[in-house]
């Protein structure tokens, strides 16, 4: 419908739609709904160039869902900062909360480093042109 219709209005809304009720479908069917929601998300802009034509409805479209990004992120790190509010003794949390770090840190170093001497084993890489 959106490749038919050039209204962004009913272009915001169908993609609305497809957000809400994939997310509910795939609830009912056991899915993960946000997992569904990218891959919906991945498929409608990217991987299907007739999805929409380039005109001013797909400029609205990019806005409105590059708004709902800013705001959602503004609405998650806003829960995030009350959730620290409700927490009594922060001094508790300090030494677990520097362990985490640290986890994580050596867990990224680790999940880039092995996977990229891996695949250097098999190939090699050179720059264009040489």
């Amino acid at each position: 419908m959106t490749k038919i219709m050039d209204n962004y209005i009913i272009s915001v809304l169908i993609t609305l739609s497809v957000v809400m009720g994939g997310y509910l479908l795939a609830r009912e069917m056991h899915f993960s709904g946000p997992l569904t929601m990218v891959a919906a998300g991945l498929f409608m802009g990217n991987f299907n160039p007739n999805f929409i034509k380039e005109t001013e409805t797909k400029d609205y479209l990019v806005k409105f869902w590059e708004l709902m990004d800013e705001v959602l992120n503004a609405v998650l790190f806003l829960f995030i900062g009350f959730e620290l509010l409700l927490i009594k003794n922060m001094n508790d949390f300090l030494v677990a909360g520097l362990i985490c770090i640290v986890v994580v840190f050596l867990s990224r170093v680790l999940s880039i480093t092995i996977p990229s001497r891996l695949i250097a084993m098999k190939y090699r890489f050179t720059p264009p042109g040489y």
